[in-house]
């Protein structure tokens, strides 16, 4: 298990993540949605989410594709915010729509809500699978379970939102 320890390679591991992982059939989507990625951000979202994975004792790298979920969708919200406005400019370089267009730009905005979302329910289903034998609690459980010797219930919300992953 790695603490997160320090805050460029958070940024980095994220960073990363869009390099090698995010792509489309669709080129010109793909180039509108790397060149946002790349015009950087204070990716605050993402360091919030592994950080606090660390916090609780979670290894944050099985976190990174979460985190990762929750500032594509925050940059496809701000794609879309440019076309509402008429923006000119993002994190310093031309929006989206002054150089790919209103149809490029709500296209790729969409496909990364789309992309997200898919994603996730994906990657939440294979884990859901993959701890089908493993009860499912938090580490904070884990580790109040270990202290108290007792056995710790999930809450109902959690065991909730497994039968409904398990169950679609």
């Amino acid at each position: 298990m790695e603490a997160v320890s320090d805050d460029a390679g958070l940024y980095a591991r994220v960073e990363n993540f869009f390099r090698t992982t995010f792509a489309t059939d669709n080129a010109l989507i793909t180039e509108a949605i790397r060149r946002m990625l790349a015009a950087g951000g204070k990716r605050l979202r993402p360091r919030i989410t592994l950080l606090a994975a660390s916090a609780c004792g979670d290894d944050s790298d099985e976190h990174l594709h979460l985190a990762a979920y929750m500032e594509l969708i925050h940059v496809a919200t701000l794609i879309h915010d440019d076309v509402v406005d008429n923006a000119t400019t993002r994190r310093g370089v031309n929006a989206t729509a002054i150089d790919y267009g209103n149809r490029v730009s709500v296209l790729a905005g969409d496909y990364l809500f789309a992309w997200s979302l898919v994603s996730s329910i994906w990657r939440l289903r294979r884990m859901s699978r993959s701890h089908a034998k493993k009860p499912l609690r938090s580490s904070l459980h884990r580790r109040s379970a270990e202290r108290s010797r007792a056995a710790v219930r999930p809450s109902r919300s959690r065991r909730c939102v497994h039968m409904a992953i398990c169950s679609a």
